[in-house]
């Protein structure tokens, strides 16, 4: 299957996907890293870089997906045209998509995260809230692509996040974690008409 990884800086997006990556045994890419290289290799940060950067890494997501490998996208996918390359991708190769958002439900905390983060990837500036904010702001509104919150304010359950991810897979029998939630929809076949009920910090968003 296809994760797509969204939600603001310093919500915990790459350490998730590590994380995932590693559990799930997936291939994991970096777009923010491949972007850093191609302005290591002299190429100027504007949008172009960042469009060339998404599109290698949908050519390296088909690849694997082609082998049979899972993958999981490390990225902010906050625009419209950014996730459409994810849909495109999953239709393209028929496996399924899920994009897994990560949240920070508790300000002081993700002010901290912003203040203590430390930048790792060359020629990228360190971040500062007014970044997080601006970032929030241009966020724009999902449509109907499957998608599941991820509150990262507390010690995340990687069980739980693995068995609900399966879920959205397809696997006839997902691990079963406690406390238990309702099966999961895909969007594509059954669109949202209301919210479902948050569960151990997982919410499906419509927006």
């Amino acid at each position: 299957m296809l994760i797509a990884m969204s939600g603001l800086q310093a919500t915990g997006k790459t350490h998730v996907s590590a994380e995932l990556a590693s559990r799930m045994n997936a291939m994991r890419i970096g777009v923010p890293g491949i972007e850093s290289a191609m302005v290591a290799a002299g190429l100027w940060r504007n949008q172009a870089t960042a469009l060339a950067a998404c599109l290698s890494a949908q050519s390296v997501a088909r690849e694997n997906l082609a082998a049979g490998h899972d993958v999981i996208i490390d990225a902010a996918n906050y625009t419209r045209a950014s996730r459409q390359l994810w849909t495109d991708l999953a239709e393209e190769t028929g496996v399924d998509l899920l994009f897994l958002i990560t949240v920070c439900s508790d300000p002081a905390v993700h002010h901290e995260r912003v203040r203590a983060r430390r930048n790792g990837i060359p020629g990228v500036s360190r971040i500062t809230w007014d970044d997080v904010t601006d970032r929030n702001a241009h966020t724009e509104m999902w449509g109907t692509e499957p998608r599941v919150a991820l509150d990262t304010a507390r010690p995340v359950d990687f069980d739980h996040v693995i068995s609900l991810v399966r879920s959205f897979g397809g696997e006839s029998e997902p691990m079963r974690t406690a406390p238990r939630y309702q099966p999961a929809r895909r969007a594509a076949e059954e669109p949202d008409e209301e919210p479902a009920e948050p569960v151990s910090g997982f919410a499906l968003r419509s927006s």
